[in-house]
């Protein structure tokens, strides 16, 4: 049985368990800025059910269900593989919004036992690793989240996926800098990858390098100078530096006339509520870039 088979299964056993809350969306890791917005939710149907008919059967069969849970021979241990499955499922379940404080702390408890028997069984077990440092990241434990990832890195040196957990778990914590470095190992492992560049990017212009963010998020045309802009502009937004994130969005502009947020964005700022700001404020300097 694969894993995905598995964890499909372990999943309804939690639900029919009492462990999962019906209806809840699962909490996703820290998302980057975005200029896209959210798509409004999707309308829940009637939950009424006539008199007379069968009440729907939710989940698979109890036998599935059965077969869900691991199975072994008197004395022998659950396989790691396993064992590892299902403490990432237990930590699915455990991050349900609305999921209640003792279940969710039980959940993670048992969750990481599981990670760490199966590591005590097979110490140089990455999944198991990396599934660890996860739950520290979701637990906020910041020195556990990190310290784990960075051993599973140390574990397969070329596995830049690992790298950019660390860079987004560092950038969790507000390690600007660590997530810059996390993100610069990253990018020798695979130098093309413009989703690795965009998150460069942006912990670059959190920890206020504007000018390297700006060349980062323009190279290998990862952005187009108008979107970079208008992304520096939002970003300076969220820092309460109107004035700055006002003279990116009309560079955006003065690049691409047309482009649409930017439009929308200095619309909105024109009206009586708006900031009139100067254009020589804007920290990334007007400057051409020169490809890397």
């Amino acid at each position: 049985m694969d894993g995905h088979r598995i964890r499909t299964l372990i999943l309804s056993a939690l639900a029919l368990g009492g462990f999962a809350t019906t209806g809840c969306r699962t909490t996703k890791d820290p998302a980057l800025p975005s200029a896209t917005l959210p798509m409004p939710g999707q309308q829940k149907s009637s939950g009424f059910l006539g008199m007379g008919r069968a009440k729907p059967q939710f989940g698979p069969p109890p036998e599935q269900v059965a077969a869900a849970r691991p199975t072994r021979k008197p004395g022998t241990g659950m396989k790691v593989e396993t064992e590892v499955i299902w403490a990432d499922t237990q930590v699915e379940s455990a991050m349900l919004e609305g999921q209640p404080d003792d279940v969710r702390n039980k959940l993670l408890d048992d969750a990481r036992a599981k990670y760490q028997k199966a590591l005590r069984t097979d110490p140089k077990n990455k999944p198991a690793m990396v599934g660890l440092a996860r739950l520290y990241a979701k637990a906020g434990d910041r020195d556990r989240a990190t310290q784990t990832y960075a051993q599973a890195l140390h574990l397969d040196p070329k596995d830049h996926d690992t790298a950019i957990k660390l860079a987004k778990t560092q950038a969790q914590f507000g390690d600007w800098a660590g997530a810059c470095k996390s993100c610069e190992y990253a990018l020798t492992l695979d130098p093309e990858n413009r989703g690795y560049r965009k998150i460069y990017g942006y912990c670059q212009a959190s920890g206020e390098k504007w000018e390297d963010a700006f060349g980062t998020l323009m190279s290998h045309s990862v952005m187009s100078e108008a979107d970079a802009r208008y992304f520096l502009g939002r970003m300076l937004f969220d820092k309460d530096r109107l004035q700055d994130g006002r003279a990116q969005i009309e560079l955006a502009l003065k690049a691409d006339p047309a482009h649409p947020e930017s439009r929308a964005v200095l619309d909105e700022m024109n009206n009586p509520q708006g900031v009139p700001t100067p254009a020589d404020t804007n920290p990334v300097r007007n400057v051409g870039y020169q490809g890397r």
